[in-house]
């Protein structure tokens, strides 16, 4: 304390430390046990480097050109966070499916948010919500003994760890994979995966809605079905009459339609007229992708309809 601090008004000369402080100071006293002790005090080689970034719906990136990308999608609360918040956990989610090729080594890490590469040399923020992440990562660093260095470049540089991170579409959600294996076992391997994306896609084959991914084709209704042995369908709910339509119009198409039990729809009876077979599933059998699926997704019962040729 300043000689002068407690001649200033309102100034008592004591301060209250908070939990989380008390916590850090205690951490303090301990590493003079730490491994680390004794290492000379050198800038080590980067040894691996990393490509990461965080979408409004998920995160991506990719370690080296040679290993294949990684991604994942957020839970509402933390799509609800801050994009550097966000970015920061990116890092550290990347590092956890990386832990096996990084554990011991240098890492040199291109980011594009100017935020996230400023924390990671000092390893502090003035943020409380930072800071907790900050721990989490620091904690993660220490126990793999990883170096971790931060290199900013352009999002139009970061376009593959950019494009991971944003695979994910407004409102989707997918069929659980084990049910979707039941079905193909039971009714035979489909071929293509007609409406998904990326990231739902049960198939490599599939159709995406837009283009700008690894689709094979865009719009399934513009797809020759009756030229594939077997459709894996499962459109947004909105899009079930056309696919009706289309099945309807196409007698020798074969296809398997993932559909919600809703036996109310005004597409659901002439669906049933068309399968051969129809198996209900309970609630539960739907998976929620992009955080801001439908609300009341877990509560809906599914049915799969398999369509054969007429």
């Amino acid at each position: 304390m300043r000689p002068d601090a407690a001649s200033r008004p309102g100034w008592t000369g004591r301060v209250r430390l908070s939990r989380q402080t008390l916590t850090d100071l205690a951490n303090l006293t301990t590493l003079r046990g730490s491994k680390h002790v004794g290492r000379p005090i050198v800038l080590l080689p980067d040894t691996a480097v990393a490509h990461v970034d965080a979408g409004p719906y998920g995160w991506g990136g990719r370690l080296q050109r040679n290993h294949p990308p990684q991604s994942g999608f957020w839970e509402p609360s933390e799509a609800a966070m801050h994009i550097t918040w966000r970015e920061l956990r990116a890092v550290r989610f990347f590092i956890l499916r990386h832990l096996g090729e990084l554990a011991g080594r240098r890492l040199l890490l291109h980011e594009d948010n100017t935020a996230v590469v400023a924390m990671v040399h000092p390893l502090t923020s003035r943020s409380p919500a930072l800071m907790a992440e900050l721990r989490l990562l620091v904690k993660l660093l220490s126990e793999h003994d990883i170096s971790l260095r931060a290199r900013y470049i352009r999002s139009a540089d970061n376009w593959d760890a950019d494009y991971q991170s944003r695979m994910v579409r407004p409102h989707e959600y997918r069929l659980a994979r084990s049910i979707f294996e039941e079905l193909s076992e039971r009714w035979g391997a489909c071929s293509v995966d007609a409406f998904s994306s990326e990231a739902t896609a049960q198939l490599p084959r599939f159709w995406a809605e837009t283009a700008g991914s690894a689709a094979e084709a865009v719009d399934a209704f513009a797809q020759p079905w009756a030229d594939e042995p077997l459709v894996w369908a499962h459109p947004p709910s909105a899009l079930l009459p056309q696919l009706v339509q289309l099945l309807e119009y196409t007698p020798t198409a074969s296809a398997i339609v993932c559909a919600p039990y809703w036996p109310g729809s005004p597409w659901f009876r002439p669906l049933c007229d068309l399968a051969s077979e129809i198996l209900i599933f309970p609630p539960g059998s739907l998976e929620r992708v992009a955080f801001d699926a439908p609300a009341r997704l877990a509560q809906w019962s599914v049915a799969a309809f398999r369509v054969t040729p007429r």
